[in-house]
């Protein structure tokens, strides 16, 4: 059987969740990873699933459609972080199904980043979640080699990193780093392509929103990477591009030519 899709939210943050859900169905994906917690910076919004009418209507696409959770979105821990704030979202994620919620490390105090990380993994498991550690070169942890120190330290063994193909390389990671990680320390992966170095002038933030190429569509190694990632797990398709959303003439041929576009590279 081939390798499960999800559509990863961030790849289009201009539709709601119940319509990402459909396009996801009509386009071939079996899962989908949804936003059930925001950040508190007015620069970054998410569409967050949280309560109200957005949260039956969630439900009701996902019980209409098939479509499962596999991942939620995005606890951030910055430095006076109180993680009970979390637990709503992740009561959320937990009542969709999701199985993994990918944190965002925002504190430059390494054990003080790593104190609260333990504190939302725990919280994560109570509800049946392993929160990942996403390292990023925006973020304080900016290697796999520290998201596994991080998650190591925290006592986070099962499920606490997430594998992002763009940040991987663009940290400088390798395919062989990624092999000679613990497969069970792995419970999200996230799949993108890109050229070989960040564009000229382009802020590194601006690439991860809304410019990462489409699998299949620049020169990062995602055969070697695949290779090297457990065989089982679902794949997030995490794209952000805007141009070639905007280039499609709906959400739905966007979501099949997204889809299309993973499958060429993920058996």
């Amino acid at each position: 059987m081939p390798r499960p899709l999800s559509l990863h939210h961030l790849s289009n943050l201009d539709i709601a969740a119940p319509e990402l859900i459909r396009a996801a169905h009509g386009a071939g994906f079996s899962h989908v990873c949804l936003f059930t917690m925001g950040w508190p910076s007015p620069d970054f919004t998410f569409p967050v699933v949280d309560e109200g009418q957005l949260l039956k209507d969630t439900r009701t696409a996902l019980a209409e459609t098939g479509i499962k959770v596999f991942n939620a979105d995005a606890p951030m821990l910055w430095p006076d972080v109180d993680v009970s704030r979390y637990k709503q979202g992740l009561e959320v994620a937990a009542s969709f199904g999701a199985t993994n919620a990918t944190a965002v490390v925002g504190d430059p105090d390494f054990n003080r980043a790593t104190d609260n990380f333990a504190k939302l993994y725990e919280l994560g498991r109570s509800f049946g979640i392993n929160c990942c550690i996403e390292f990023m070169m925006m973020g304080t942890v900016n290697s796999i080699q520290d998201a596994e120190k991080m998650a190591r330290a925290a006592g986070a063994l099962e499920g606490s990193i997430t594998v992002d193909t763009l940040h991987l390389v663009r940290t400088g990671g390798s395919a062989a780093d990624v092999a000679r990680l613990d497969p069970k320390m792995i419970g999200n992966i996230q799949i993108n392509d890109g050229p070989p170095t960040m564009p000229e002038g382009q802020p590194q933030i601006d690439e991860a929103m809304t410019g990462r190429l489409w699998p299949g569509q620049g020169s990062f190694p995602l055969a070697e990477i695949i290779a090297a990632l457990p065989a089982n797990s679902p794949f997030s398709v995490e794209a952000p591009n805007d141009a070639q959303r905007k280039a499609c003439p709906d959400v739905q041929s966007w979501a099949s030519a997204l889809y299309k576009a993973a499958r060429s590279v993920v058996a």
